[in-house]
C-alpha cells in the first residue's frame, strides 16, 4: 500500500517516531517500511504525479462538488494476489 504525503519527512517521523514503525528504506521521494508480509510505503504527491503522467491535486473541502462518502472509498477492482493500491489520505497531510 503506498501512501500519497506531501512532506515525506513529517510523515516519516509520525509513522516511525510516533508509531514505531522500522523504516525499511528511503530513496529519495519513496520510503518503505520494515513491515513484513504487508507493504507499507510512503511517496510524495509530486513524485506520484510524475510517475503516473497526471495532476495530483486535492480539491479544498469547501470546494463545490467535493464530497467524501464511505462509497467513494469502496474500490471497484476485485483483489488480487499482486495488487497496488494507491490510498490517498486527502485531509491528513505531512
Amino acid at each position: 500500500m503506498i501512501l500519497i504525503v506531501e512532506d515525506l519527512d513529517r510523515a516519516l517521523h509520525f509513522y516511525t517516531g510516533v508509531l514505531g514503525l522500522r523504516l525499511g528504506h528511503r530513496s529519495g521521494d519513496y520510503a518503505q517500511f520494515d513491515t513484513g508480509a504487508t507493504r507499507l510505503a510512503l511517496y510524495t504527491r509530486s513524485a506520484m504525479a510524475k510517475t503516473l503522467g497526471m495532476s495530483l491535486d486535492v480539491p479544498a473541502a469547501n470546494a463545490p462538488g467535493f464530497e467524501i462518502s464511505a462509497s467513494s472509498l469502496v474500490g471497484n477492482m476485485p483483489p488480487s494476489s499482486r495488487a497496488t493500491s494507491i490510498i490517498e489520505l486527502s485531509r491528513v497531510v505531512f
